[in-house]
This record gives C-alpha cells, structure tokens and sequence, in this order.
C-alpha cells in the first residue's frame, strides 16, 4: 500500500437528500466513520486517481460504523454499477483536512 493511504471496502448509495450533516446529496459526497477525517483522496488499486471526496455522510451499515468501507454518492444505478466495477468495490484512501 501507499504510505499514509488505507485499503478500503468502496460500495455506493444512491439516495436522493441530505446527508447526517445536512448537505444535500450530490457527486462528491461520501459516507464513511466520521472519525477518520474530513475529506477522502481515493485512487484505484493501481493506483488511478479517483477523486477527493467530502465525508459529510455516516451511513449506519456495520462496516462504515467500523471504518472499513467507504460509501460514494452515486447519481445513478448506471453510474454505481460503473464505479464498482471500475474499482472492483477496493481502493485507496488516504483522508485529509477539508480544503478550501
């Protein structure tokens, strides 16, 4: 693995709303334990920027309680599906302070 990075469980939702904090849903916003850290850079196991996302949702499944899975807003099934089998549901994530 990447120095400072961790290997994470990536999954999508899709629901339409606003996140625990507030914000409404839309690309760029993730789901994951709070506790790790404001924003997430993602990248493909090889290594393949993906993008860096704001965690401004909690999500209750077990594994985003446990810090083991992130969960990407997703605007469409199309779009998930893509994701997923784009990152065969396994990334990097190396999370940071907000930016801006």
């Amino acid at each position: 693995s990447y120095q400072g990075f961790q290997r994470m469980n990536t999954t999508c939702y899709l629901i339409n709303g606003r996140t625990a904090t507030g914000v409404p849903t839309h690309y760029g916003v993730a789901a994951c334990n709070p506790h790790l850290g404001e924003c997430a850079e993602i990248y493909t196991l090889e290594g393949e920027y993906l993008g860096l996302f704001e965690i401004v949702d909690t999500g209750s499944a077990p594994g985003l309680v446990a810090g083991e899975n992130i969960d990407i807003w997703q605007e469409s099934m199309e779009a998930a599906q893509e994701w997923m089998s784009f990152t065969g549901g396994q990334c990097y994530v190396k999370f940071v302070k907000g930016v801006g």
